[in-house]
């Protein structure tokens, strides 16, 4: 790409250049001169809001160079400057001076670093980063100079195929990373990744940045985010290789690759459009630039002969935009009158060339308008999803501190005492005998005859809470014939199809107490938590003994309905699988397992299960 001295900060665009003035006593001076120019949406044009010059040298034989410009970060200052390296050469060409110039607020320049070096730097290899530090490799080595150091310093560590870059750490930004060759080759067994942090001089493993296959064909990298966890350290980075292709690596892992259209990448930026996302803007050699989404990892457009190209928000708007600057067709004395000004989001300004404005047209006000409906639609949803993720944090929360609190209880023989508020906020499970007949109507239960020397059901029941379901039966067995293996399961029968299918549950099986009149339960009653009587109901008690020789079981059975959301109507069938034996102690080598029909019953999904999922979210959105 053809090399112009521009840079943006601040949503202007500095532009420097060089300039040679006959001074009163006939000498040449060299000065260097800036503008400063921002944009007009009115006038579609760059208007100049300041300028000023330097002088560089007052001799007539020196020869004043741009080396490269760039904004970085003056830690001194701690804010973002304009930076601009130049280089004089001397007379005898020996050697070169080099000096690091800012622009202040004020709109000088200030002379921040200055190096002579017996080479001259190429501006390929050549790196302005924070502090302000200059970096650059020769003969195989990387050097560097900034305000801390306050000379030029070697990296103490011998790498090949160097990749120098910035994390956003607190202390730590500029590094560098490469190949230590144990070998004359460059393979992963005779050679490791090192990486290298400038300002503290810490050698760390650079496979959590960029993979040992990806060094030798780094072009350049950008890390989007970084942080040190237990000393180790984390980051999203994304890289340009020399096959054509934009990397996304997390931890040193590749996460993402995305085919790009040019060859030779020379720089990545990051344009952040705001609710539309971000996009990655790679330049190349030869004037080609091309936009990536971040989200989808596509090329979203790409340009051609392009002299540079800047990111800032030139508009003012908050958001980031895209400023390309065209060849201008053998103008030179109007740098700035080709242009794209855009975010591929519906900004566009053109200027000059509209032939080479962006492959992709900018979407019209409907689709803005349905987009952004979207967008509020997808972050509305997010927020009542939050919203019941935070409830359902504090119910458990809740639950964990009555459990907690019930053990307690258990373990000094205390009996838990819930409070009215607590005791509401219970749903349950199984149902007392002291109540009345016209409260057991609202529990969907179904009374079943007794099964002679079976285990006899009082009562088959079902409940539905959020996503699950929860079968449950009261049976009362013989003490004399115990039972054990005790579990249920679900058969489901649709419409259409004659075939039951089994439904994975989770059974559970509860001892209990004598009825509740009895005053010899009081012991066993601290293991239960007493339930509200407004959603007690009263069980079935036909045909059941009522003798000491019988117990009392509740067996449960929970299962998502997940399943069941494409059928209508299911039919229910539930069966109890146990193991009887004369002992339930006794060694016995082939137990047989028995099957017991308890009932069924009918389950529609769509009214039970669809509707009460659908309620919460409307009625949020209206109070929203």
């Amino acid at each position: 790409m053809e090399r112009f001295n521009r840079l943006s900060l601040c949503g202007k665009i500095i532009i420097f250049n060089f300039k040679r003035a006959s001074a009163t006593n006939d000498c040449d001076r060299s000065e260097l001169i800036f503008s400063s120019l921002g944009f007009e949406r009115e006038d579609n044009t760059f208007l100049k809001a300041a300028d000023g010059a330097a002088i560089i040298s007052r001799k007539r034989s020196a020869h004043v160079d741009i080396v490269k410009c760039k904004c970085a970060i003056n830690v001194q200052k701690r804010v973002t400057t304009a930076c601009i390296l130049v280089t004089k050469k001397s007379e005898k060409g020996e050697s070169f001076q080099y000096s690091l110039l800012t622009l202040s607020s004020s709109n000088r320049l200030e002379p921040c670093i200055e190096f002579k070096l017996p080479y001259q730097l190429m501006r390929e290899t050549v790196y302005i980063l924070h502090g302000p530090t200059v970096l650059w490799s020769h003969t195989g080595n990387v050097f560097y100079a900034s305000l801390q150091a306050g000379e030029v310093r070697q990296i103490p560590i011998q790498v090949s195929h160097s990749v120098i870059g910035e994390l956003p750490l607190h202390k730590e930004h500029v590094f560098v990373l490469g190949l230590h060759n144990l070998s004359d080759q460059c393979t992963p067994s005779t050679s490791q990744t090192l990486g290298y942090f400038v300002e503290s001089g810490q050698v760390f493993d650079g496979t959590m940045i960029l993979p040992h296959p990806y060094i030798c064909v780094t072009r350049c990298i950008l890390v989007l985010s970084a942080e040190k966890v237990d000393d180790v350290l984390k980051s999203a980075v994304i890289a340009a290789t020399s096959n054509q292709q934009l990397v996304y690596f997390a931890n040193g892992i590749v996460k993402d690759v995305c085919q790009l259209p040019f060859e030779q990448p020379e720089n990545i930026q990051v344009v952040n459009t705001g609710r539309n996302g971000r996009l990655f803007v790679i330049s190349f050699h030869e004037g080609h630039v091309c936009a990536v989404w971040k989200e989808t990892f596509q090329i979203a457009s790409h340009w051609s002969s392009v002299n540079s190209v800047h990111v800032d928000d030139f508009l003012g708007c908050g958001t980031d935009q895209m400023l390309l600057f065209f060849k201008d067709q053998g103008i030179t004395d109007q740098p700035l009158d080709t242009f794209l000004l855009t975010d591929l989001c519906g900004i566009s300004y053109s200027h000059g060339q509209d032939s080479e404005a962006s492959k992709t047209p900018p979407p019209s006000p409907e689709n803005d308008l349905l987009t952004l409906r979207a967008l509020e639609s997808r972050l509305q949803s997010g927020l009542t999803v939050l919203q019941e993720l935070q409830r359902e944090v504090r119910v458990k929360d809740r639950v964990l501190q009555q459990s907690v609190r019930a053990l307690s209880d258990v373990v000094s023989e205390s009996q838990t005492i819930l409070t009215q508020p607590e005791q509401e906020g219970l749903i349950a499970l199984w149902d007392c005998d002291d109540e009345s007949k016209d409260e057991a109507l609202d529990d969907k239960t179904q009374d079943m005859p007794a099964v002679s020397s079976k285990p006899q059901i009082d009562k088959l029941w079902h409940r539905i809470t959020e996503e699950r379901m929860v079968v449950g039966v009261i049976l009362t067995t013989d003490s004399s014939v115990p039972v054990a293996s005790v579990s249920l399961s679900i058969l489901t029968e649709t419409g259409q199809s004659s075939t039951p299918a089994v439904i994975q549950t989770q059974s559970q099986v509860f001892w209990l107490p004598a009825p509740c009149s009895s005053s010899s339960s009081s012991s066993s009653s601290a293991y239960m938590f007493s339930e509200p009587a407004a959603k007690r109901s009263k069980q079935h008690n036909a045909g059941r003994p009522n003798d000491l020789n019988t117990c009392r079981l509740a067996v449960t059975a929970v299962t998502r309905l997940t399943p069941l959301l494409n059928s209508g109507c299911v039919k229910c069938h539930v069966m109890l699988h146990y193991v009887q034996r004369q002992d339930a102690f006794a060694l016995v080598s082939n137990p047989t397992p028995v099957v017991l029909h308890c009932g069924q019953f009918a389950l529609d999904v769509h009214s039970d299960f669809q509707t009460r999922l659908l309620k919460k979210p409307r009625s949020q959105n209206r109070r929203g």
